[in-house]
């Protein structure tokens, strides 16, 4: 009867350890399918935002950020750009780190090249983006020099 008592246990042990059919299987999310995923899902992205550039605006998704928007091939193909969009739409957006679902931007075509050199220093000297729910005080950078 112990011997008996004691297989059961062991078998449910080994069960719960290394798993079994009747267990969902844990899936890891490393891997192709994970680079895959994120890939077309990057793409799809840019799909959006150029569809909605041809529309003459963007709104804005979720997730979007300035940098997304700004690397787009349908904008400025480059994200270190992304202070001429903030620029542009100043009365609507406080911080450049906060953009809302559904809001819609302004993005300036053709600028010049001392707009786009500026706003690429100043992109550089903008510390790495911390997540906050509020509009900071003061900003990082005088965006408006």
């Amino acid at each position: 009867m112990k011997l008996t008592y004691f297989r059961i246990l062991l078998s449910g042990l080994l069960m719960t350890t290394i798993g079994c059919s009747t267990v969902k299987p844990r899936v890891e999310k490393t891997g192709t399918t994970t680079k895959a995923a994120k890939v077309a899902a990057k793409k799809e992205k840019k799909a959006k935002i150029k569809k909605a550039m041809e529309n003459g605006g963007y709104t804005v998704q979720k997730g979007d950020t300035l940098w997304d928007i700004s690397s787009s091939d349908a904008n400025y193909k480059d994200g270190f750009e992304w202070p001429l969009i903030f620029k542009a739409n100043k009365g609507s957006i406080q911080d450049p780190d906060i953009i809302l679902p559904d809001q819609k931007l302004v993005i300036e075509k053709n600028p010049t090249e001392a707009q786009v050199e500026k706003a690429q220093k100043q992109a550089h000297a903008t510390p790495k983006a911390k997540p906050h729910a509020k509009p900071r005080a003061t900003l990082p950078v005088n965006y408006d020099e």
